[in-house]
């Protein structure tokens, strides 16, 4: 599908794309034209032949991806296959599409984070979760910045096959422990307290927090990731033997963070539940949680 008609027959919801901001008076070729365009059912008529077609997300679930890392881990199977998939040439596979709906939710490293971030041409914002009447994304058939949007795969929308909320915070987790792996040394102990904390705060197995670990190393260019295979393992058998572990005031303390509020709000997307206020407060004041 490329034309508005050929959407509508397929009955998508779409709306025309183009327009300036009120704001800055600048074109933004995204900007939906139609002031109502949530409530607004367009039609062919609306359409003028050179807008681009904006497609309202009221039936499916696209996965809007802004950071390249976050391509590598979807390339190791963490998102589930059989999303429809498109992009452009300055960032092809950049849409998964599925059929349904889910909570909205966009995925940005905190602020504490800036200076990781940078030179990254969407800062901080690694991917998003689009879904609902009032979410929508410009798809093939339209042109963003002279390059054309394209199918790079597209089929009959079906269902995510699993969990799409628990995937995709995964892979924003692991996304983000991956742009602030160190450069050199504490790699070791920065994996590790990433096993401890999830072998404490989730249901993983053992085996997978091993293969999350050794991703994160590999997709940060390690090139002792195959040392850091067993941390999974590792951490839950000092974890049962109330042997050494590690876990946020390990990361803080390579990350030079002056607290480890932010930390948390990273493990809180592999399903880590953030500490309490007063946990996060406390820090090497006595033995138990000399590393919380």
């Amino acid at each position: 599908m490329e034309t508005p008609k050929e959407y509508l027959d397929a009955e998508f919801n779409i709306t025309p794309c183009g327009a300036k901001d009120p704001k800055t008076g600048e074109f933004n070729p995204k900007r939906p034209k139609l002031k109502d365009w949530p409530e607004h059912k367009a039609t062919l008529k609306d359409f003028n032949g050179k807008d681009n077609i904006g497609l309202i997300h009221d039936k499916d679930i696209n996965i809007d991806i802004d950071h390249q890392k976050v391509k590598g881990f979807i390339n190791l199977g963490y998102l589930k296959s059989g999303g429809s998939i498109y992009g452009r040439k300055s960032n092809p596979d950049s849409h998964y599409v599925y059929k349904g709906q889910t909570e909205y939710k966009k995925y940005y490293l905190p602020k504490e984070f800036d200076s990781f971030c940078k030179s990254f041409p969407h800062g901080n914002t690694l991917l998003e979760i689009r879904s609902g009447p009032t979410k929508q994304s410009i798809v093939p058939g339209s042109i963003i910045n002279g390059e054309p949007v394209e199918w790079k795969e597209f089929k009959a929308l079906k269902p995510y096959n699993g969990n799409i909320q628990e995937d995709v915070g995964l892979i924003a987790f692991m996304t983000g422990m991956s742009i602030l792996y160190p450069n050199k040394g504490n790699r070791g102990d920065y994996c590790y307290a990433i096993a401890c904390i999830l072998a404490r705060g989730t249901d993983l197995q053992d085996t997978v927090i091993n293969e999350i670990v050794y991703d994160i190393a590999c997709q940060s260019n390690d090139e002792n990731s195959t040392k850091k295979r067993d941390k999974g393992t590792h951490a839950r058998k000092q974890i049962k033997i109330g042997g050494s572990i590690k876990g946020y005031n390990t990361l803080q303390d390579i990350l030079g963070l002056e607290n480890i509020r932010p930390l948390c709000t990273i493990f809180n997307w592999a399903g880590v539940e953030i500490p309490d206020e007063k946990l996060i407060k406390l820090r090497k004041k006595v033995y138990f949680f000399k590393d919380i």
